[in-house]
């Protein structure tokens, strides 16, 4: 669990770097929640948060669902399967949910599995800019996971 105070109602600070790429740590994994999309569906995502290796101040999210799913061709990867790809956890992970097929604690079990093999792992990432035509609003995410170090 990683709890997150925000005791004056007022926005928690979004950092704002130019997209490129650029080391960093992966420093947290959220929990779950459910989030409203453009197309007005609610999805179940979770956040993972990198700490800029040069500039230990920013700390850059990256929005994930909780699907897990390799591309066919007409469709891509989900992100997660892409960052479990990326840490070439994915062969551990199908062990794991063979493991799990019928557990009732499989959601608990799954975020259990990725924050002993992401968390304080050192990574290269590609950022961009949400809200990139606001100055005022504009701040950083991660697009993808580049390579783990």
């Amino acid at each position: 669990m990683s709890f997150e105070a925000n005791l004056d109602g007022k926005t928690i600070a979004r950092a704002y770097v130019e997209e490129d790429t650029y080391k960093a740590r992966l420093v947290s994994i959220g929990d779950p929640f459910l989030s409203t999309g453009y197309d007005n569906k609610e999805k179940e995502k979770f956040v993972i948060k990198f700490q800029l290796t040069e500039d230990m101040d920013k700390f850059i999210p990256m929005y994930l669902t909780t699907k897990i799913s390799k591309g066919d061709g007409e469709y891509s990867n989900s992100k997660l399967y892409d960052l479990l790809d990326s840490a070439k956890l994915i062969d551990k992970f199908k062990i794991l949910l063979e493991a799990l097929e019928e557990d009732k604690d499989k959601d608990i079990a799954i975020m259990h599995f990725l924050r002993k093999h992401l968390t304080l792992k050192e990574v290269k990432i590609l950022t961009k800019t949400a809200n990139k035509n606001d100055k005022e609003k504009r701040y950083s995410v991660v697009e993808k996971v580049v390579k783990f170090e």
